[in-house]
C-alpha cells in the first residue's frame, strides 16, 4: 500500500552560499567630507533567496553520471544547477528522493505510475515537473543530458550539451535553464510517436591472439581506451539514442532508466501509454563496437525491426553518426514515405546546429530527419546560437512533398513569400 506522507520541500544544506555584500569594498571606503557611507543592504543568501520563491516546482532526481565521471564533477554541476534555478526563480526545486524511496520501496511497475501518484497528492507547493540530470564523458568531452518530464503529460523534453572544460559549466548551465523555459510550453504537444527506451546493456570483450595467428573475444568486466574505463551501468548510448529521435519532432521519448530506484519496465500493451519500446545492445572491444536495436510495438508486442551498426570507434562521433542512420532506417520503418524527409547535408566548421531550439549536431549535419512543413536551422558556437544575423548561417527548409534549403537573405524572402 503506498504510504501517505508530509513532504518537506527544502533546498539540500550543502548548496548553502555565505552572504556576500552588494558592494566591492564598501566597507571601508568613506563619502566626501569624512562622513561614513549609508549602510548597504545585506544580500540575501541562497537559502533566504530559495525560502521566498513562489513559483511552482520541480522535482530534482539525483544526478546520474557514468563511473568515469568524478564525483567532484558530479556535485559542481548539480550545485550550480539548482543555483540557476533558484536565481532564475520561474521554478523552486525540491528533493522528495526519501519520499519516493519509501513510497516505492516495492518498486511501481512503470514511470507513469510514480508521476500519477505524485500528482494525487495534495501539497502547498504545486508541483508541476520532475528532472533527472546526466553527465557522462567520452575522449576529452562532457557531455550533459537534462530530461524534465511533465507530471500531467509524462513525457520529457530532453536538454543535450556537450563541454570540453568544467571552467563552461556555469554558461552550459545557463544556457540550459534558458533552454528548458523556451520549450516547456510546448512539453505536452501531441501528433508524435510515443517510445520508451530500456536501458542499453553493455557487453565488454578483450581481443585475444594466439600463437598460430587466430584470435578470439573474450568477455571482461570492463574496457579502457584513451584514459577512459568503461564499466557495466556506463550507459550513455540509450540517452544518445533517445535524444536523437526527440530532435526530429516525430517522437516523444521516456527513458525508463530515469526512474530505475522506485520503478519496473513494465508496460501494459491495454494501458495506452506508448507506441513503442526500443531496447539495445551495446558490444564493446578494445577498438570496435556493435550497437544493436530493437524496436518493438507495445499494442502487440511484435518487433518491427532489428537492426546492427558496426564501429571501428566508440567515440562519441561515430556514436552520434552510427545513431543518426539508424534513425533513418527506424523511421522509415513506422512513417509513411509521405511523413518525412531527410535534410541533405549541411556543414558549419567547428559550429553547433540548433533546429526547433535544440541542439541537433556538430560541425556537419547528416541524417537529419523532419516531417513536413517549414523549419528554421541556426548554427552557433558553444551552446547558443548567434544573435546577431550577420554571424551566423540560417537555415530554411521546406519540408513538403520533397525538401528544399534555403539560406541567410533568399531563405528569408522564401519564408516571407510563403507566409502570404
Amino acid at each position: 500500500m503506498k504510504k501517505k506522507a508530509v513532504i518537506l520541500l527544502l533546498v539540500i544544506c550543502f548548496l548553502l552560499l555565505k552572504p556576500a555584500s552588494l558592494f566591492a569594498g564598501g566597507g571601508a571606503e568613506r563619502r566626501r567630507g569624512g562622513e561614513p557611507p549609508p549602510p548597504a543592504a545585506r544580500a540575501l543568501t541562497l537559502q533566504e533567496r530559495y525560502d521566498v520563491l513562489a513559483a511552482p516546482g520541480i522535482i530534482m532526481l539525483p544526478i546520474n553520471g557514468i563511473s568515469a565521471v568524478s564525483s567532484e564533477v558530479i556535485q559542481q554541476i548539480e550545485r550550480e544547477l539548482l543555483i540557476r534555478l533558484i536565481d532564475d526563480g520561474r521554478l523552486r526545486p525540491v528533493r522528495m528522493q526519501t519520499w519516493l524511496l519509501s513510497t516505492f520501496e516495492t518498486r511501481a511497475n512503470n514511470p507513469f505510475i510514480i508521476m500519477n501518484d505524485i500528482r494525487a497528492e495534495r501539497y502547498a507547493l504545486p508541483l508541476q515537473l520532475i528532472a533527472r540530470p546526466f553527465v557522462f564523458r567520452n575522449g576529452r568531452h562532457y557531455f550533459f543530458v537534462f530530461s524534465i518530464y511533465s507530471l500531467a503529460a509524462h513525457y520529457p523534453i530532453t536538454i543535450f550539451r556537450k563541454f570540453s572544460s568544467l571552467d563552461m559549466i556555469d554558461d552550459m548551465i545557463a544556457s540550459s535553464v534558458e533552454e528548458m523555459h523556451i520549450r516547456l510550453p510546448h512539453i505536452a504537444a501531441g501528433g508524435r510517436r510515443r517510445v520508451v527506451i530500456e536501458d542499453f546493456r553493455l557487453d565488454f570483450y578483450r581481443l585475444v591472439t594466439h600463437p598460430t595467428g587466430e584470435f578470439d573475444f573474450l568477455t571482461t568486466p570492463f574496457i579502457e581506451r584513451d584514459g577512459i574505463t568503461f564499466r557495466d551501468g556506463d550507459d550513455f548510448f540509450s540517452h544518445v539514442m533517445g535524444y536523437i529521435l526527440e530532435t526530429t519532432g516525430l517522437f516523444q521519448v521516456l527513458r525508463l532508466g530515469d526512474f530505475r530506484e522506485f520503478s519496473n519496465t513494465i508496460i501494459s500493451p491495454a494501458a495506452n501509454l506508448a507506441d513503442y519500446r526500443l531496447q539495445g545492445r551495446v558490444q564493446i572491444s578494445d577498438f570496435e563496437c556493435v550497437l544493436h536495436i530493437n524496436l518493438i510495438e507495445v499494442r502487440t508486442g511484435a518487433q518491427l525491426i532489428s537492426l546492427q551498426y558496426p564501429l571501428l570507434s566508440y567515440s562519441f562521433d561515430a556514436v552520434w553518426d552510427a545513431y543518426r542512420q539508424l534513425s533513418v532506417q527506424i523511421i522509415e520503418k513506422i512513417f509513411d514515405s509521405e511523413a518525412f524527409n531527410i535534410v541533405p547535408a549541411l556543414t558549419a566548421a567547428r559550429r553547433n546546429f540548433f533546429s526547433n531550439n535544440m541542439f541537433i549536431g556538430y560541425n556537419k549535419l547528416e541524417n537529419y530527419v523532419l516531417g513536413r512543413g517549414l523549419y528554421v536551422i541556426y548554427t552557433g558556437p558553444q551552446f547558443r546560437k548567434e544573435n546577431s544575423i550577420g554571424s551566423r548561417r540560417t537555415f530554411y527548409i521546406l519540408s513538403d512533398n520533397r525538401i528544399t534549403v534555403f539560406e541567410n537573405t533568399e531563405g528569408r524572402q522564401i519564408w516571407n513569400l510563403l507566409s502570404k
